[in-house]
């Protein structure tokens, strides 16, 4: 079975639930997140990761060997989710 992330104190904070926040656009690009860490922020199983991406469901990117997947794109994930 696949356990959650241990939480660390670098907790981001939820972009959807910062009205000031999400209602302005933020400068520069948006943060790249590892599968860990993306799975960190949702709460879920870095598989779960995987198969949102494998799936067409979460955009990632692909810098050399590496997947990243952006602030930005779990923040449209969660947005498409919970307007279901």
């Amino acid at each position: 079975p696949c356990r959650p992330p241990e939480r660390r104190s670098s907790h981001r904070p939820d972009p959807l639930l910062q009205a000031d926040a999400s209602s302005r656009p933020r400068p520069g690009p948006s943060p790249l997140l590892t599968y860990d860490e993306a799975a960190a922020w949702l709460q879920v199983c870095p598989q779960t990761i995987r198969r949102l991406i494998k799936a067409g469901a979460l955009r990632a990117h692909r810098i050399g060997r590496s997947v990243r997947i952006a602030e930005a794109d779990l923040a449209a994930y969660l947005r498409r989710v919970r307007s279901r």
